[in-house]
């Protein structure tokens, strides 16, 4: 990602252990982390990423306006209550062309409310589940453009869920199955930064 797009200072959103905080640092990119769960950040205390990583709320960034060229948000927005405010924090602190990239689950299907009606919403922090199209529109209208998507690098996941694992025991075959599986029930947007802050 980073010879691409070479961002130069980066913002991991929910950086939980602070795991991407210490591989883009390895790299030479500056990166910060936050995430709202004490333990979180504690357990990432590691000398070299200190200073780097704070206890904070995705819906209130404590960073200047126009601080980072790429916002990280791996498995965040659907736990959030109100993730709009996030999406608006997140287009304050990106400078003009910066990116937002976002792995979320979403219903199969996009099938939202006969996903909750049905009771398969089994995991309780998972508040805000939506399309695609949903998640499409919000960013849209608080001043962002739809670049793409990494969905192939969903592919990475399987070791966190046993299906994903099972399938890639099957060799290629498998790995495409997993794909398909897996851009159902989740998916990666990249969003770019097209309006400025008013």
């Amino acid at each position: 990602m980073t010879e691409k797009f070479a961002p130069k200072k980066i913002l991991d959103v929910g950086c939980g252990r602070g795991d991407l905080v210490v591989e883009f640092s390895k790299l030479g990119v500056e990166i910060y982390g936050i995430d709202i769960l004490e333990k979180s950040i504690t357990r990432s205390f590691r000398e070299e990423i200190k200073d780097k990583v704070c206890i904070a709320d995705a819906e209130r960034l404590p960073f200047k306006q126009g601080s980072f060229d790429l916002v990280i948000a791996h498995h965040v927005i659907e736990h959030l209550h109100n993730p709009e405010l996030f999406i608006r924090e997140a287009h304050r602190v990106l400078r003009k062309g910066g990116v937002v990239f976002c792995i979320t689950t979403i219903p199969p299907f996009g099938m939202t409310k006969l996903y909750r009606i049905l009771g398969l919403q089994r995991e309780p922090t998972h508040v805000s589940l939506h399309s695609r199209f949903f998640w499409t529109k919000i960013f849209e209208e608080n001043g962002f453009k739809l670049k793409g998507n990494l969905d192939k690098l969903l592919l990475k996941d399987p070791p966190f869920h046993p299906l994903g694992r099972l399938l890639m025991k099957f060799g290629p075959i498998g790995r495409q199955l997993w794909l398909s599986i897996a851009t159902v029930i989740r998916a990666s947007f990249l969003f770019e930064k097209v309006k400025s802050n008013e």
